[in-house]
């Protein structure tokens, strides 16, 4: 049997560890008996409430931390709490208002464990959490999503989060941009919302979010579709990462952009009116010369044939007389026969050359100033690049050579003929006008060379000059729209813009320049072989 120093001692170091249990706790424990009177209060209920243990121990606990007005339902509770068999269940953990000893209020989440009865008594622990920074943070998330509900509401473009592709929420803006309302687009999958033929594109996207925005064809509730432009990025929402879909209907900047470039190939047409029509000159004047050469050149023949006429029907009638074959050799003489059997071919050569290249110069006008072509469509870039350097031939020919070295073996390439053409226009123009800036005053000429190639499963396209070259301090702004280094009235700064748009955005290619001050520059065209999935 045990002594009962030692059954003293035992107590003694059991209520010890039981204290040092409650001190490391993380909640306030509070120990009460059945009337509401603490019994126990750990270290961490000193912080939580503001009072010691040795202030707090004997005293009614709801005098201690329950606000005055919450005292009545306090003690009801506890009383009910009293009256609950043993074996019931630890009660779950609740939101109640607390009080400081400063008087100040405070949220805590509270837990009353079930009673426990030794002989006559009941002892009661509270298991208390401090939750301000948690209400704090709860409230602070209400409002930033309230926030962004009303950012997202007021924006006209269309906002969703989604978790891997599926919608958790959107905005107003995002449901009617593809016909139905907010409720009618949560639950599907966003490669649901694009055409099939940009489906692959979107969904490599989605895996991979760089912030970076990118075009896509999108389908609305009816089957129609429309332009769009996506814009991703990984936000935290609720305790974890999901992702952000901007959605813009880009149809009004589409035709904007058509417009602008049907805008700048008149005003390119209207600038090289001129030296069309003296590209066409040229072959038309010499036509006509010959013309009048070849008329009257028939005339003396007709005189000449007469005679011929004359002498064969003497011939036939047995009386020649030397005065007729007097008059046949000075019809001769006077005609000139040998010089016109030595012209006459020499000008309808002359004559066909000459038409043969005003049809050039009409084909290749034509076909430059074609409406464009609404989807890309398979083209002979060399034959193309032949005819947009005919049409610009004035503007260079003065200043310098061009040269081309094309790969006849290339494919016929997925473009926009019309925007293309439009690409090379600007190029070749450009070039010209910056080896003027080397040559005029001279007489010297410089070089334009046009190369094409297959390199890397790319269709590549160089535009070379021998200008002035491209300052370091403005080559990264030479694709920027409406920014130009050329005199008021020589650029508007839009050709460069325009090509960046047309090679990158609408052909899914890349457009870069190489360039060395007062050597020249060289724009490097690369182009799929094959349309991009999205198809363009």
């Amino acid at each position: 049997m045990l002594k009962p120093e030692t059954v003293i001692e035992a107590l003694r170091e059991s209520d010890e560890r039981y204290r040092l249990i409650l001190d490391t706790a993380q909640d306030a424990v509070i120990g009460m008996d059945g009337f509401g009177m603490v019994t126990s209060w750990n270290a961490r209920a000193e912080e939580v409430f503001g009072w010691l243990r040795d202030e707090a121990l004997g005293r009614p606990v709801a005098h201690l931390i329950v606000p005055e007005r919450y005292r009545e339902a306090h003690t009801r509770s506890l009383s009910a709490a009293a009256k609950q068999p043993a074996h019931s269940k630890q009660g779950s953990r609740i939101e109640v208002t607390a009080l400081h000893r400063d008087g100040r209020e405070f949220p805590v989440e509270i837990s009353i464990s079930r009673p426990i009865r030794s002989g006559g008594s009941i002892a009661f622990h509270a298991f208390i959490r401090d939750i301000t920074d948690r209400k704090r943070a709860e409230r602070e998330l209400l409002e930033s999503e309230t926030r962004f509900r009303r950012l997202s509401a007021a924006t006209r473009e269309g906002v969703c989060l989604h978790d891997h592709g599926r919608i958790l929420d959107a905005n107003q803006a995002f449901g009617a941009m593809f016909g139905c309302d907010p409720a009618g687009v949560v639950g599907r999958h966003v490669l649901e919302l694009v055409s099939p033929s940009s489906r692959h594109l979107l969904l490599g996207k989605l895996r991979h979010v760089d912030g970076r925005t990118w075009e896509a064809v999108g389908l609305k509730r009816d089957g129609s579709t429309f332009p769009c432009e996506f814009q991703g990025q990984v936000l935290p929402y609720q305790g974890r990462s999901v992702g952000v879909l901007t959605t813009r209907d880009v149809t009004e900047r589409k035709l904007l952009e058509s417009q602008l470039v049907s805008a700048q190939k008149l005003e390119a047409i209207g600038s090289l009116a001129a030296g069309v029509a003296h590209e066409i000159n040229t072959p038309t004047q010499y036509v006509g010369d010959n013309t009048r050469f070849l008329e009257q050149a028939f005339a003396d023949l007709s005189v000449l044939l007469e005679r011929y006429e004359q002498l064969v029907t003497a011939v036939e009638a047995g009386g020649v007389t030397p005065e007729l074959a007097r008059e046949v050799r000075t019809a001769q003489r006077k005609v000139d026969l040998e010089y016109l059997r030595t012209e006459i071919p020499n000008a309808i050569h002359q004559s066909l050359e000459g038409i043969d290249r005003v049809s050039e110069i009409v084909r290749a006008m034509k076909e430059f100033s074609h409406p464009g072509a609404q989807e890309r469509t398979p083209l002979d870039i060399n034959r193309a690049i032949e005819g947009t350097i005919t049409v610009a031939r004035n503007e260079w020919k003065y200043l310098a050579d061009v040269a081309t070295d094309f790969d006849r073996g290339l494919p016929l390439i997925p473009v926009l003929p019309g925007e293309f053409n439009q690409v090379i226009l600007n190029l070749i123009v450009n070039a010209a006008h910056a080896i003027a800036d080397v040559v005029n005053g001279t007489d010297q000429r410089g070089t334009i060379r046009v190369t094409t190639r297959v390199v890397d499963g790319w269709a590549e396209i160089r535009i070379a000059d021998t200008g002035t070259g491209i300052p370091e301090h403005v080559r990264s702004k030479i694709f920027d729209p409406f920014f130009t280094t050329k005199a008021v009235g020589r650029g508007t700064g839009q050709g460069l813009a325009i090509a960046h748009n047309v090679v990158v955005e609408k052909h899914g290619g890349s457009i870069d320049v190489e360039t060395v001050v007062g050597k020249g520059s060289t724009f490097i065209i690369r182009l799929p072989l094959v349309a991009a999935a999205d198809g363009g």
